[in-house]
């Protein structure tokens, strides 16, 4: 399985409590191959840097997944209460020992665990799930992403799984590709629609079966990398001191999205943002 992208794609969603910079010398200096940084109230860039950079997103794919059950919900094609019993491809990735994020079993669970613990536990084997409850097949559910990341005006990217795992761990062809630019499309586009979306990330654990299981992203209150008014969204995997997040902070100022590409450690990041925000709110992978 190869273990190693290019670069982690990641999207911050900030609410800004400062005075954004306007010249070029007092610009932020991000070690990232793309970063992105956007007010939500006014849409305009703040800053940008090879925004359109193509790179494989990782976990942050699943924030597509969950956008898609989302609307499905609002259609009325699914319900949060609805039962799924996940497939025998669903449960052979609970089974891998690297890929495996809940011991999800041969047996009915509602639309709302499964979603809670993608977006929370980052579940390879819950995204595919939902995949399938949503169009029946990962493949169709896969046409599905690609049309909608259309649809947003996300040019720069290709899915090619409901979970963002290499292809041969997620058993389809084909790799996910996107950019801190697309990324913010998506994000913007969750945000705007359903912002309620942060009541289930902010939380630092989830509970299914009976089993409760830590969130990945180990900076929200209460984690060892915790960082003041962390809500969450999405984070690349189980974060290690040496990944990188997107993440999000609620302030009642102006709301921003930054996105960006980062393989230094997660600690050497965070003095960087807070030199330009005081609330993140947020959305890895």
């Amino acid at each position: 399985m190869r273990r190693r992208w290019i670069g982690w794609m990641l999207v911050w969603a900030i609410l800004l409590n400062m005075i954004v910079p306007t010249d070029a010398s007092a610009a932020p200096k991000v070690d990232a191959t793309g970063a992105m940084l956007v007010d939500m109230t006014t849409g305009q860039i703040l800053f940008s840097q090879e925004e359109d950079a193509m790179l494989p997103p990782a976990s942050i794919t699943k924030l597509m997944t969950a956008f898609l059950v989302r609307e499905a919900i609002e259609a009325g094609d699914l319900s949060w209460n609805q039962e799924v019993t996940p497939s025998d491809k669903a449960l052979a990735l609970t089974r891998k020992p690297g890929l495996a994020r809940i011991p999800l079993v041969n047996k009915p669970y509602t639309v709302k665990e499964l979603y809670d613990v993608a977006l929370i536990r980052s579940a390879n084997e819950a995204a595919v799930t939902l995949a399938e409850a949503v169009s029946g097949s990962e493949g169709v559910f896969v046409k599905k992403m690609n049309e909608r990341a259309t649809e947003l005006g996300m040019t720069q990217t290709t899915f090619a799984n409901a979970s963002g795992l290499d292809s041969v761990s997620a058993g389809r062809p084909g790799e996910n590709l996107t950019s801190a630019n697309d990324l913010m499309m998506l994000a913007l586009a969750y945000l705007t629609k359903f912002p309620e979306v942060l009541d289930v990330t902010k939380q630092a654990y989830v509970d299914i079966d009976g089993v409760r299981f830590e969130a990945t992203n180990r900076m929200l209150a209460g984690r060892d990398l915790a960082y003041p008014g962390m809500l969450g969204l999405k984070p690349v995997r189980p974060m290690t001191p040496d990944t990188a997040l997107s993440a999000c902070r609620r302030e009642t100022d102006g709301p921003c999205c930054r996105s960006f590409s980062e393989r230094k450690p997660i600690k050497a990041a965070i003095p960087r943002l807070r030199r330009f925000t005081t609330m993140p709110m947020a959305i890895s992978s």
